[in-house]
């Protein structure tokens, strides 16, 4: 009976086995898992007798009710296998025919998943942003508020990473001679440096760049220092760097001008703005409208340029012709804003220029000069908006405006007085050119007094106003405030001049302002006012 029962045994076994499966189990004892095996060992199922395997018949006839479970854990485990179980126990060996025939995917994937690891590429590192080719200007960043002065300023400041590029805005005068030196700073970290000396333009961007200098530490108790004389008045661009790039650390950096160290400069290039009639006009063809100032100006060191646009247009048609002058100025020189100084019209071409042009980041300050912001009494009576004015005297006026410009008829002058009208300057121009929050607007009034006009004349150093211009004079002043009119410079009512930061009264007529016919009062000189202009602009860094 107990071979038969053996027998019976492994064709039971067979059902739920594979081939290799059965010699395993015969090997092992166990499908896949030994332990369950064990556990049936255990379990009184099958009973080692003197080395005799022996069954328990009535339990197998009876349906011994932990045989059939154990029979179930079997088939279990084993269905398991042949429809690709993922976990193969450790030593297990499974065949490649054996792995197509079950379509066991997981094992397949287990064998492709090294190949695919090794094939993958290593990541590329990326390119340094910078190395010791690398222009400095590309990536300085000013640390802290510009330097103005070349005249002995110390800063320190720190390199604590790669690429780090600090910048420093300079300005200095034409001819003056300067030595900047770079320093480390302390014992723990000092910096082996670079440092460069550039032109505007590498802030700017506006044109390429000039380098004056570039030199780097050999030894970090050394420094570096070199001197040199500025080629132009205006801004400069220092930077600092660690040594290609790759050093870190502190550093003190200084300059200081040894020769020719009291001229003048601004940081940006001043450009003078002409009013209506110009440069082609009667009264001032034999001279430059502002008389003598650029070249007071440049002497004194400053850098000065000066437009010239149509005498009688609208700031509209003189604005567009302006621009393209002014940009020429900002090339040339590369430098990053202007400083835009104006007399009477060209004030309205300025603010044209910054608010409908869109050209208010390269424009620093605009500084005015009797510049009718609310229009002129003098435009409107001679374009017929105010009633009352005798036929005579408005004759007369046109008669004396035409000659004094230059105009070539009365309908050029006409329309150009249109566009300094009250209802004008009011309701169309002020409404279309706000002001523009990144630039500074300063204004000054120009204020003349009557022949027999006592009173006045006292409180203006005896200023009086100058005959060709009475008539004009005493029409402005002469009427309603609230309608444009008061104390004025012969042309422009001072309300009207009196815009932005305004910087107070002048005692002078409008041909005074700019240096034409004879100046009458004590105490004001068109050069001293343009060269206090610019102080004011050297004085508070721009």
């Amino acid at each position: 009976m107990r071979p038969f029962v053996l027998f019976t045994f492994i064709v039971l076994l067979s059902c739920a086995c594979s081939s290799e499966q059965m010699q395993g189990l015969l090997s092992d004892g166990d499908c896949e898992n030994t332990e369950s095996s064990d556990s049936d060992l255990n379990s009184g199922d099958i009973d080692p007798v003197d080395g005799d395997t022996e069954f328990e018949i009535d339990d197998k006839a009876d349906g011994d009710a932990e045989k059939v479970e154990a029979g179930d854990e079997a088939d279990t485990d084993c269905d398991k296998q042949i429809d690709g179980d993922k976990e193969n126990s450790e030593g297990e060996n499974v065949s490649d025919a054996d792995t197509e025939t079950d379509g066991d995917s997981d094992a397949e994937n287990e064998e492709v998943e090294p190949d695919a690891e090794a094939e993958t590429e290593p990541e590329i590192e990326p390119e340094p942003l910078c190395n010791a080719e690398s222009n400095p200007t590309d990536f300085w960043t000013a640390e802290a508020e510009p330097k103005f002065s070349v005249n002995s300023w110390t800063i320190e400041g720190e390199i604590e990473a790669e690429c780090q590029t600090d910048g420093y805005l300079v300005a200095g005068a034409a001819g003056m001679q300067v030595t900047v030196t770079l320093n480390p700073l302390g014992i723990d970290n000092p910096l082996l440096g670079r440092l460069t000396i550039n032109d505007a333009a590498s802030a700017s961007g506006r044109r390429a760049g000039t380098r004056y200098f570039d030199e780097s530490d050999q030894f970090p108790m050394n420094g570096t220092q070199t001197t040199l004389i500025l080629p132009y008045s205006g801004e400069y661009l220092i930077t600092v760097s660690g040594k290609d790039y790759r050093y870190y650390g502190e550093y003190e950096l200084s300059a200081a001008c040894t020769a020719n160290c009291g001229t003048r400069f601004t940081r940006f290039p001043i450009v003078l703005m002409h009013g209506m009639g110009g440069f082609d006009s009667a009264l001032f063809n034999l001279l430059t409208y502002f008389n003598g100032v650029e070249e007071d100006l440049d002497n004194m060191g400053y850098d000065v340029d000066a437009t010239v646009v149509p005498s009688f247009q609208s700031s509209e048609v003189r604005a567009a012709m302006v621009e393209e002058q002014l940009m020429e100025i900002l090339t040339n020189i590369g430098a990053r804003k202007l400083n835009l100084v104006a007399h009477s019209q060209g004030g309205l071409d300025a603010r044209q220029f910054i608010s409908s042009m869109h050209h208010g980041d390269d424009v620093a300050v605009l500084a005015m000069v009797a510049t009718p912001n609310k229009g002129s009494v003098v435009g409107d009576i001679i374009i017929g908006n105010v009633p009352g004015i005798g036929q005579d005297i408005l004759a007369g006026l046109v008669d004396f405006m035409f000659n004094l410009f230059g105009a070539s008829s009365e309908n050029d002058l006409k329309a150009a007085l249109y566009f300094i009208s009250t209802d004008y300057m009011n309701n169309i121009f002020n409404p279309a050119n706000p002001d523009d929050p990144r630039v500074r607007y300063w204004s000054w009034a120009g204020v003349s007094c009557g022949m027999f006009d006592s009173s006045c004349r006292a409180s203006h150093a005896d200023e009086r106003v100058s005959t060709f211009l009475a008539l004009s004079y005493s029409l402005i002043l002469n009427g309603d405030p609230a309608e444009g009119h008061g104390p004025n410079d012969g042309m422009v009512e001072q309300n009207s001049a009196t815009y932005g930061e305004f910087q107070g009264i002048i005692n002078a007529d409008h041909a005074d302002e700019i240096g034409q016919v004879a100046t009458y009062s004590d105490d004001f000189h068109h050069l001293t006012l343009y060269r206090n202009i610019a102080k004011k602009l050297s004085d508070e860094n721009y």
